[in-house]
């Protein structure tokens, strides 16, 4: 099912940071996208041109989108991109 809904405002891209042993360190993650959150953005971008997923595996992709769904509040904007 696709959408046509347009983007408009302030939507940037998420940076995905890591723990020293290169997990997601989840707490970071949910701390900077309610930051921004906060500061009024219209929605959210991951896996984008931040440039971390062209080295991320299916897998990672699955748990960034899995915790950005979590933590983002329901009725805003999920933006993903994945590359091959």
């Amino acid at each position: 099912m696709s959408s046509n809904v347009p983007f408009s405002g302030v939507v940037p891209p998420v940076v995905t940071p890591d723990t020293p042993d290169h997990q997601l360190d989840v707490v970071s993650f949910e701390r900077s996208i309610n930051r921004l959150i906060e500061a009024g953005v219209d929605g959210l971008f991951f896996l984008g041109s931040s440039g971390e997923v062209v080295f991320a595996t299916d897998e990672r992709r699955d748990q960034i989108v899995r915790e950005a769904v979590r933590i983002v509040e329901i009725g805003r904007a999920v933006q993903q991109e994945c590359r091959d």
